[in-house]
């Protein structure tokens, strides 16, 4: 119960604290050079599909960045800060994925911030909570715990400073259940700002449970 009002409360805030000033967004698209080495789960194709189709019914998001499905995905952590190079964090992260079961998170409700459209994650059991903190431990990072607590799927990017109709169309969203994510493998990656197919290249696939052994690519994933 502390553990399910604590993330009440923290997603309460970052709605609070990040939300459109006056209808008007952040727009943070657009850098062809922007890139960063992060880990992160991908949603599964069904999954994936159900959050899509409801963003893609919020009234005014045809004028912005609409993930595809097969780009929907939850971050674990972002690598930028470890020291480390790209083949030591793939095994960092696959050793301490191998130490966690798969686990489960719940997606309900859509909210936004003045950057973008995203489905809360909800880490009931506090497993993802412990999975970033020992990826964090294995790759050299150390960044604030409040950090942990809460899961997001990004769902659209905001192309243009205006999103008024978008904001009222998501405060209908704020119950929706789109029913539970399994955590079963991390991928590490070295990515743009939406995880495109093109901009995306996969450094490792960690699976979690002991004796998996981590996957070494230099390509993106198929769908």
């Amino acid at each position: 119960m502390m553990r399910r009002t604590a993330q009440a409360l923290g997603f309460a805030s970052v709605r609070l604290r990040s939300r459109p000033i006056g209808g008007r967004a952040i727009v943070v698209l657009g850098d062809p050079q922007f890139s960063c080495t992060t880990s992160v789960v991908r949603l599964p194709r069904g999954l994936g599909r159900a959050v899509h189709r409801v963003a893609s019914g919020i009234p005014g998001i045809e004028e912005h960045y609409l993930y595809p499905a097969s780009d929907l995905h939850l971050t674990v952590a972002n690598l930028d800060a470890s020291p480390l190079g790209e083949k030591a964090l793939g095994d960092r992260v696959a050793q301490a994925a191998a130490g966690f079961p798969p686990f489960q998170v719940e997606l309900r409700g859509v909210a936004m911030t003045a950057l973008s459209v995203y489905a809360q994650v909800w880490d009931f059991s506090g497993e993802l909570w412990r999975l970033r903190a020992a990826v964090e431990d294995r790759a050299s990072i150390r960044l604030p715990a409040a950090r942990r607590l809460l899961g997001f799927v990004n769902v659209a990017r905001f192309l243009r400073p205006s999103v008024g109709v978008v904001r009222t169309g998501v405060r209908n969203l704020g119950h929706t259940n789109f029913g539970r994510l399994t955590v079963r493998e991390v991928e590490v990656v070295r990515t743009d700002k939406v995880l495109s197919g093109e901009g995306t290249r996969l450094i490792s696939l960690a699976r979690l449970g002991p004796g998996a052994a981590p996957e070494q690519s230099g390509s993106t994933p198929p769908e």
